[in-house]
């Protein structure tokens, strides 16, 4: 599946609040040390315990064998939005630990239909529930490669007062010198921005079909 792992290059940071509460938004930034931010949220029709088993269902899926068990959650996003979006991504093998949380990918990188490049992306994977009832899926990357320097990519799930939820990614990325000769802003707004929000919008859906499939399927009590 082409680019489906796009989605694990960009960096968690779990502590960025988002003021956006009210409606879907995707905004990116080029940042000080050559990093790529970006913001998305979206509002999902669903409590905030849809939202939960569907980042579990990703957390699960990305361990094992993301390319046949998060179809889902990946799709359209291998559908180019320009011809200057000629890179594709695909997954060899994956590892993980979970007693240490490591998370090992192997990828092929083809470039102009061309150049090939085998590497790992090698990181943190961690699935953490808070008290005030923040869920928290995210990825550090944790050894550079020519691809990719640094990498974090974090995915919460806030409750809301009226039993919607708030979905939120910040991912923050710093590409290797192969990429970054070649990447603008523009350029990282045509390949991969509106992936990462399409991404989103996946994960909403899916909690909010799930959500409607439960309430349809349920008894109903009779007075």
């Amino acid at each position: 599946m082409r680019y489906i792992y796009t989605i694990l290059f960009f960096l968690v940071s779990c502590n960025v609040l988002f003021s956006q509460t009210n409606k879907d938004d995707t905004r990116s930034e080029y940042k000080e040390g050559r990093y790529f931010h970006t913001y998305s949220t979206c509002v999902v029709s669903a409590p905030a315990e849809e939202v939960e088993l569907v980042l579990d269902e990703i957390y699960n899926g990305l361990k094992i064998e993301p390319t046949k068990n998060l179809r889902w959650a990946f799709f359209g996003l291998g559908k180019s939005k320009s011809k200057e979006d000629n890179v594709q991504l695909y997954e060899k093998s994956v590892i993980y630990n979970p007693a240490t949380d490591i998370y090992i990918v192997n990828l092929m990188m083809i470039m102009d239909d061309s150049d090939e490049i085998e590497f790992n992306i090698e990181g943190e994977l961690k699935n953490i529930k808070h008290p005030s009832g923040k869920k928290d899926l995210t990825l550090n990357v944790t050894k550079k490669v020519k691809v990719l320097n640094d990498g974090h990519l974090c995915i919460t799930s806030t409750p809301q007062n009226d039993g919607k939820t708030l979905l939120s990614l910040h991912s923050k990325l710093k590409f290797g010198f192969i990429i970054d000769l070649f990447f603008t802003q523009n350029k990282y707004r045509e390949v991969i921005e509106w992936r990462l929000s399409k991404f989103l919008i996946n994960l909403k859906n899916r909690a909010e079909e799930n959500y409607m499939r439960k309430a349809i399927s349920s008894p109903t009590n009779n007075d």
